[in-house]
C-alpha cells in the first residue's frame, strides 16, 4: 500500500466524518467575526465551550466499528449450547462472567474480536471447534469517535468526565507517524454549527493548558505528520462546519 494511497484514505474518512457532523451551513464564529482558514492564523481559544444539550441521539460513522465499553449489553449464543448462551452487561473492570469462564474482559474490543476471544477460550479448555455469535442489545448512551493516527481508531463510551487523554488511551495511544502538534476535536454548538478545535497534545501533557472534558458525540482526528495543513483547510464549503479555532 502507497504513502499516497494512505493519505488518500485518511482525506476520504476525514470528509464523511465532517459531512456527518451537522447539516446547517453558516462559515462564521458565533461573534460574527469570518472564520479563517488555511495557514492563516485561526481564533485562539483558552477553553472548549459546553454544548448545552447532549441528548441528541449519536451519529455513527459506517467506516467505524463500535467497541464495547463498561454497562454495554450483549448476548453471547454458543451453537448447541444452551447453558453458556445468554446475555451479559459489561461490569466496571470491563468484564463479563460466563459459565466456565470467569471474568472474560471484552471493554475496547469490537463485536468480532469477543466472538473470536470467547471461541478461543472455550476450545483451550471445554469445547471442540465452538461458534460463538455476539450481538449488542445496548449500548453507553454517550459515545466519542476517534479517528486517524491512532493504534485502534473508533467508536468509544463516554463516562464521566472522560478527558481527551483518556480517550486517546483507550484507543491504543498515537501511532509513531502521527502530528501531536495539530489534533482536531470536532464539536457542535446549541444550532448544530460544528467547530474545529486544534488541540497540541504536549501543551496538554505538559499541563500548561488543562485536558478538555469529552462530550457526547465528540470527534476526534489525529492526522500523519505532512497532511494537516490540508486537513485545515479541507472543511471549506461541508454543511454545518463553521470554522477552526485553537484550543
Amino acid at each position: 500500500m502507497t504513502i499516497r494511497f494512505l493519505k488518500s484514505l485518511s482525506i476520504l474518512i476525514l470528509a464523511c466524518l465532517l459531512a456527518a457532523c451537522g447539516s446547517s451551513s453558516p462559515k462564521t464564529d458565533p461573534g460574527g467575526e469570518a472564520v479563517v482558514i488555511g495557514d492563516d492564523p485561526v481564533d485562539e481559544m483558552t477553553s472548549l465551550p459546553d454544548r448545552p444539550d447532549n441528548s441528541a441521539p449519536q451519529k455513527r460513522l459506517a467506516q467505524v466499528e463500535y467497541r464495547i465499553g463498561d454497562t454495554d449489553e450483549i448476548e453471547v449464543q454458543v451453537f448447541m449450547v444452551e447453558e453458556l448462551s445468554g446475555a451479559h452487561v459489561v461490569d466496571s473492570r470491563g468484564e463479563i462472567r460466563m459459565p466456565l469462564l470467569d471474568g472474560v474482559r471484552v471493554a475496547g474490543l469490537t463485536v468480532p474480536e469477543v466472538e473470536q476471544l470467547l471461541e478461543e477460550l472455550l476450545e483451550a479448555q471445554y469445547l471442540q471447534d465452538p461458534q460463538v455469535s455476539v450481538r449488542l442489545l445496548s449500548t453507553a448512551s454517550h459515545a466519542v469517535t476517534i479517528l486517524g493516527a491512532v493504534g485502534r481508531p473508533g467508536i468509544y463510551p463516554l463516562g464521566a468526565n472522560t478527558t481527551l487523554l483518556q480517550v486517546i488511551a483507550l484507543a491504543g495511544g498515537t501511532s509513531r507517524v502521527a502530528n501531536e502538534e495539530e489534533l482536531v476535536l470536532f464539536r457542535g454548538d446549541a444550532d448544530g454549527t460544528v467547530y474545529g478545535y486544534l488541540v497540541q497534545l504536549d501543551v496538554i501533557m505538559t499541563g500548561e493548558k488543562r485536558d478538555p472534558v469529552l462530550q457526547a458525540n465528540d470527534r476526534i482526528v489525529v492526522p500523519e505528520s505532512g497532511i494537516s495543513k490540508f486537513i485545515r483547510s479541507f472543511s471549506v464549503g461541508i454543511p454545518g462546519f463553521g470554522g477552526y479555532k485553537t484550543y
